[in-house]
């Protein structure tokens, strides 16, 4: 639901189920089902696009996480997904791309361009260089490619094993991967210099 102008507006569902975009209303069998999930991810920015776009894609808002988790898998269609997630690796999914991001549509409420790429970062302590110079500098060079990681969710989903285990047989599997995250222990680091005990 958004506001406009003093109006309220929502979805309208004449089912009480689908909301149906414009290219396919009058005949809601010319439409393919895309689902979200939760309290209706992202459904607004795909109303916009859907609609604009004459995507004949009908929206629909999966009933529990077991519905939304479930669907995609029983039934060929498109879903609202994210990454890294486990949910559906194994459908090996194609992403949808939109236009580039447009942030200055996206602040006036027009969401038909793709949304912002969310950006993970590493977050440490402002004086963790001063207190652990040699964790900070791992910290910074750490780079798991998203294959990787989606590689080990997948593992553990298949084989049920622990975290644990699955990421040993990462590190197992991948030293010349994580050898480069290790710091040089020549080199050295303002306040710590080389010790040989």
């Amino acid at each position: 639901m958004f506001s406009c102008d003093q109006a309220v507006y929502s979805a309208r569902c004449d089912d009480g189920y689908w909301w149906l975009p414009p290219s396919c209303r009058a005949n809601a069998t010319k439409c393919v089902p895309w689902i979200t999930g939760g309290t209706g991810w992202d459904t607004e920015q795909f109303m916009q696009k859907f609609a604009i776009l004459n995507m004949p894609i009908g929206i629909a808002i999966a009933a529990s996480w077991t519905d939304y988790s479930q669907l995609p898998l029983s039934v060929d269609m498109p879903f609202y997904w994210w990454s890294p997630d486990p949910t559906f690796l194994e459908l090996n999914p194609l992403v949808v791309k939109f236009g580039d991001h447009n942030s200055r549509e996206f602040s006036d409420g027009l969401m038909s361009s793709a949304a912002a790429q969310a950006t993970i970062s590493t977050v440490v302590s402002q004086d963790l260089i001063l207190l652990a110079p040699i964790v900070r500098t791992f910290a910074d060079d750490f780079d798991l490619p998203l294959s990787e990681m989606d590689a080990m969710l997948l593992d553990q989903k298949t084989t049920q094993d622990t975290w644990e285990e699955v990421t040993c047989r990462w590190i197992k599997a991948n030293e010349a991967t994580w050898r480069k995250w290790i710091p040089d222990e020549s080199e050295c680091f303002p306040g710590f210099g080389l010790y040989d005990s």
